[in-house]
């Protein structure tokens, strides 16, 4: 009778570390999912640069000027596109 309760237990505790760990792995996924995601809307409110150019007809020598006043651009690598936040040009 002890040895059966005793694999129970052995058991049982065993479930429970292999619940916990799985809880903390899904509870780590989901918030990298939630911050991927964050992310993907943040990068729908960007334009190119040729975006804006043809969007509200401006050349590109206005819009290295308003960098230069300070508009911030956001480029993911060397020589990739440069998007411009969508709310960042309308305060300019």
């Amino acid at each position: 009778m002890k040895s059966n309760e005793k694999v129970l237990c052995e058991n049982l505790r065993n479930f429970k570390v292999h619940y916990l760990n799985t809880s903390r792995k899904l509870k780590k996924d989901l918030l990298r999912l939630q911050e991927e995601n964050e992310r993907l809307k943040s990068l729908d409110e960007l334009l190119t640069i040729n975006e804006v150019e043809v969007e509200f007809k401006k050349n590109r020598k206005t819009i290295d000027r308003w960098r230069i006043k300070g508009l911030k651009v956001y480029q993911s690598g060397h020589g990739k596109s440069i998007p411009i936040k969508i709310g960042e040009r309308d305060a300019t």
